[in-house]
């Protein structure tokens, strides 16, 4: 259960009521994500992670801040790296291999060790070279990832170095394209320095070939000719999801391997139960945080509806860029204008108020206010924080802060509440 602050269950004449703050959310937020497996997020220090079962919210990091994600789903069916038996060789985790080492080096398999709250292959590389030459880790075989041509592809693991070090060996996370004869397409690549703490490292690719039959993703292992390696690292949760971006891990239960699909987050509340006509009127403050700017979807921040896009007051992250807008549809006719512009992974706040007469007007970090006329005036029935009625715009990021007053404030107050959010 997600404790609610006192502070949040009054509403203050000047700030609104706080439905989502210092880690908690408002009883009058509902809450849902749908899904059989695991979703997510680190916790208080941001290097100790936690598992999270459906309709649980999420607090990650320092700050608290809710995590607010679309649906994704991990292709890698074995991400806790279970059924590995320590040994040398010893045998890797179900579905992972491991294959191209050169003669005069080795590898042992430690077992599985959870670090931070990650289960973690531990490996041990050790030996010199006879020749320079590639192997590499997978954690799914070339041909089980069905892909096709103009698909968006990330890849990401946590890794360690445990113990020893990584000279002499050369470690590369890779994601491509596979034809059925596994030759590779659009590969992309990120060379990877292991430190003593574990870290995320992700990379993407976009598909661009007509024989693309599958996704692949491996950590390459590069020797050199008489190098020596001695080097013993961790490698946690992969994940391969069909995605420009990384999300937060998504896992299968434990002892039960399988693709495992995170639904969307989605949170709303009645405009009725904030005290909101059907008009709208009202106004919304949000202090957020994205990890990235949007991509091919708009990333909400807030949207106040009739239970569909067609009717609508939003705030929200445009797709393809950084532009932050605020505006207005109805009768499925729309109109937006940037408020801002957001630096990926940088706080910000923003906040919207609309008069009950189809006129909203916003704010982007205090910042001059824009307005646009034209709007619905009855019918509204909803708030959402972090999605569209849709569910096909999530914020992809972190919501510190919303408020809500059940009325609309002048221009001029506008900014100075905007402002005046913390953090």
């Amino acid at each position: 259960m997600i404790a609610v602050a006192p502070a949040l269950l009054g509403v203050d004449a000047t700030s609104g009521r706080r439905l989502v703050a210092g880690g908690a959310l408002h009883p009058l937020v509902t809450a849902t994500r749908a899904h059989s497996s695991r979703a997510t997020a680190p916790g208080a220090d941001d290097a100790t992670w936690s598992e999270f079962a459906a309709d649980q919210p999420r607090f990650a990091g320092p700050a608290a801040r809710l995590l607010i994600e679309g649906q994704r789903s991990n292709r890698i069916r074995n991400p806790r790296a279970e059924n590995a038996v320590a040994g040398t060789p010893g045998t890797m985790p179900t579905y992972w291999n491991l294959t191209g080492l050169p003669s005069g080096v080795g590898a042992s398999v430690l077992g599985v060790v959870t670090v931070g709250g990650v289960q973690c292959l531990r490996l041990h590389i050790s030996g010199t070279p006879s020749a320079t030459a590639s192997g590499r880790i997978e954690a799914e075989s070339m041909s089980s990832i069905a892909a096709t041509n103009g698909q968006g592809w990330t890849a990401s693991k946590f890794l360690r170095l445990h113990a020893g070090s990584q000279s002499g060996l050369g470690l590369t996370l890779r994601v491509m394209g596979r034809d059925s004869a596994f030759a590779a397409y659009s590969m992309a690549t990120a060379p990877i320095v292991l430190t003593g703490a574990l870290e995320r490292r992700a990379v993407t690719t976009s598909l661009q070939s007509t024989s693309v039959v599958a996704a692949s993703c491996d950590i390459q292992l590069s020797f050199t000719l008489n190098q020596p390696v001695d080097c013993t690292f961790d490698i946690g949760w992969p994940q391969m999801e069909q995605a420009s971006f990384a999300s937060s891990p998504v896992l299968p239960l434990a002892g039960a391997t399988g693709m495992s699909t995170r639904g969307a987050d989605l949170l709303t509340a009645s405009l009725a139960s904030l005290g909101i006509g059907s008009d709208g009127a009202c106004t919304v403050l949000v202090r957020a945080m994205v990890p990235q700017n949007a991509a091919s979807l708009d990333q909400m921040l807030a949207s106040v509806d009739d239970g569909t896009n067609n009717n609508r007051y939003r705030m929200f992250n445009v797709a393809g860029g950084a532009s932050v807008n605020v505006g207005r549809s109805f009768a499925n006719s729309g109109l937006t204008s940037p408020a801002g512009t957001l630096t990926a992974g940088t706080p910000f706040r923003v906040g919207m108020s609309i008069d009950g007469a189809g006129r909203v007007a916003g704010s982007f970090n205090g910042g001059a206010v824009i307005a646009h006329a034209g709007g619905p005036t009855s019918g509204l029935t909803t708030l959402r924080i972090g999605n569209n009625a849709s569910n096909s715009g999530p914020l992809c990021g972190h919501v510190g802060e919303f408020r809500v007053l059940p009325y609309a404030v002048a221009d001029a107050a506008l900014p100075g509440l905007v402002a005046s959010l913390p953090g």
